[in-house]
């Protein structure tokens, strides 16, 4: 618990951080997170812990004295705060500027069905053409048109009229 310098204010164990100031582990880990000083060996200095906490809830106050309800609080900020992302989502949505993943899935599989039975089709359509080819160049521009034939009906951007 002491350090090298003999300090006992200076600890190691996030539990006596918690006990010092009357909250638990887990609001000090979330503490740490928003800016709670810790030494760089990873340790704790209780003044700077104390400094900072007086800081936080105003000068004056003692460390101490942080609000009972901290922890409710802190969860009810964090709630409002996700209620609020979701009523920017659903609003985007409704402007169509979102849409689900599930309708892009959909799409997609749709799309790949498409490109798989024109691939496949490529099997009766091609050779018909290709028998009356002269030239292996001949051939290469057939296969170069339909390849490209399925490239732009299959590869094009997806629009509203998509989704719906």
């Amino acid at each position: 618990m002491d350090d090298k310098k003999g300090n006992d204010k200076i600890v190691d164990d996030i539990a006596l951080v918690a006990s010092h100031v009357g909250k638990s582990r887990r609001t000090v880990f979330r503490w740490v997170k928003k800016g709670m000083p810790t030494l760089p060996d990873g340790r704790f200095d209780l003044d700077q812990i104390d400094l900072w906490l007086q800081k936080r809830n105003g000068i004056g106050e003692p460390a101490v004295q942080a609000s009972t309800e901290d922890g409710k609080d802190f969860w009810d900020k964090e709630n409002k705060k996700h209620q609020a992302k979701l009523r920017e989502l659903e609003y985007r949505k409704r402007k169509r500027e979102l849409i689900e993943r599930r309708q892009i899935d959909d799409l997609l599989v749709g799309r790949v069905q498409a490109v798989k039975a024109g691939l496949l089709a490529l099997e009766r359509s091609l050779p018909p053409e290709l028998i009356a080819c002269k030239t292996e160049r001949e051939m290469s521009s057939v296969i170069r048109r339909h390849v490209r034939g399925l490239l732009e009906r299959y590869s094009k951007p997806i629009t509203p009229e998509d989704l719906n």
